[in-house]
């Protein structure tokens, strides 16, 4: 059974990669760097009124419509919460060309 659409390579070699769990990483900033992509896994962002930090959730779930599916959809979400469709993304590089 097909589950994603078919399609080429984005600039940035994202094929196929829409998951059914959201992904949780970075640390949260409300504003980021125009122009370059800073790797900003380690650097905090501004502290919740509660004094706890948040970080970044991508990618949407399997209960979500389409559109947080985009690769650059952010939202905060704090690392003490819990969910069922919230989880990490195995991605895995072939040796050589891959054909669909």
């Amino acid at each position: 059974m097909e589950t994603s659409a078919k399609s080429s390579a984005s600039s940035f070699a994202g094929v196929r990669r829409a998951s059914s769990a959201w992904a949780v990483r970075d640390w949260y900033h409300a504003k980021l760097p125009g122009g370059n992509d800073p790797d900003l896994s380690s650097v905090k962002g501004a502290m919740n009124r509660d004094g706890t930090f948040s970080r970044v959730r991508r990618g949407g779930a399997w209960c979500d419509p389409g559109w947080p599916f985009r690769s650059a959809f952010r939202q905060r979400f704090e690392p003490e919460r819990r969910a069922d469709h919230i989880g990490f993304r195995v991605v895995g590089v072939l040796p050589g060309p891959v054909t669909f």
